[in-house]
């Protein structure tokens, strides 16, 4: 009897969820998906049918449709009674489905898509792996977590941190408003990531005659790129040093602002940073992110750390008396 029940015990383990809602859903070839979800975890797998597979948790208050209009196909959930519950949606969807997901209190989660990617959100975090042609993610109270991107990305957080991974092909924008900037492995002919209170980490190619911009109000900036790249340097720190793994000749200078050029100085890169340090190291010298736990939260959080600085002399400005960094 001991081991009759254990084996069912261990039959119910491997058993598949159940969902509320479970349908299969044939769509067009270049359709694009539209999902508004009020409450819940959007999860978005990719497989090789042109067929939409949609699985929803929620009450039996609610219920789940699916509307296919010419190239727009549009889930949407609707009370009994007014307004739909919290539902959460596990979706499986043609690789190259475009997608347009939005929410009040939605937590997203993308894997394999090789399209378009909206996803727009009051409070949760976004991760996306994949996307193409344009990717565009914005979260009031969340995280944004992005890798494997092609083409224009565009991610908008507030309260918290942007990390991005393995991204290029065009132009990459970041902007947070109280979070740190993480990006590794980056290969995109423009750059414009600012934050108004943390830290910036960029790392990757610099394309001849590209753009980077990056700005920090309360942070350091670190800036990871390989032997021969060809760009120059505009610097402002208000209150913080400069440093640099290469010997970087300066061009032009002043109190606050100075010119630097490595190589040809093709691509344009300014840096600018109120309150922090700037760090030029080679990109085998930046450090993983370290993965701390917040003080308010028992969700961790990205702290960077920027290699250590070689003693030298400086001036009140933080640079060496020449205007060159060593």
């Amino acid at each position: 009897m001991v081991v009759l029940a254990m084996a069912v015990f261990t039959l119910a383990g491997f058993q598949s969820p159940r969902f509320d809602t479970d349908t299969t859903v044939a769509v067009p070839q270049g359709s694009r998906l539209r999902l508004q979800n009020q409450g819940g975890e959007v999860t978005v797998k990719t497989w090789d049918r042109s067929q939409i597979r949609i699985q929803a948790d929620h009450s039996s208050r609610s219920s789940v449709g699916v509307d296919v209009r010419g190239q727009v196909v549009e889930i949407e959930s609707k009370g009994r009674r007014g307004l739909s519950s919290v539902v959460d949606y596990h979706l499986t969807v043609p690789t190259w489905m475009a997608l347009d997901i939005g929410g009040m209190y939605a937590e997203v989660t993308i894997d394999g898509i090789k399209a378009a990617v909206k996803v727009e959100t009051l409070e949760g975090d976004i991760t996306l792996r994949g996307g193409a042609e344009t990717v565009t993610l914005r979260t009031v109270n969340g995280r944004i977590d992005v890798s494997g991107a092609r083409g224009r990305v565009e991610l908008h957080a507030v309260s918290e941190g942007v990390k991005v991974t393995d991204v290029g092909g065009g132009e990459l924008v970041v902007e947070s408003v109280s979070g740190d900037l993480d990006m590794r492995r980056i290969d995109a002919k423009s750059v414009d990531a600012q934050t108004i209170s943390g830290d910036v980490v960029y790392e990757g190619r610099i394309a001849d005659a590209g753009s980077y911009s990056f700005l920090s109000h309360s942070g350091d900036v670190t800036l990871a790129v390989g032997e021969g790249t060809n760009a120059a340097i505009s610097v402002v720190s208000a209150n913080g040093d400069v440093s640099s793994s290469f010997a970087l000749k300066a061009e032009r200078t002043s109190r606050r602002r100075n010119t630097y050029r490595m190589g040809s100085g093709s691509a344009t890169i300014e840096i600018e940073t109120f309150s922090g340090d700037v760090d030029v190291v080679r990109s085998s010298e930046l450090k993983p992110a370290k993965i701390e736990s917040d003080d308010e939260s028992d969700a961790p959080k990205l702290k960077y750390r920027p290699r250590s600085k070689p003693p030298a002399d400086r001036d009140r400005d933080g640079l060496q008396d020449e205007g060159d960094i060593r």
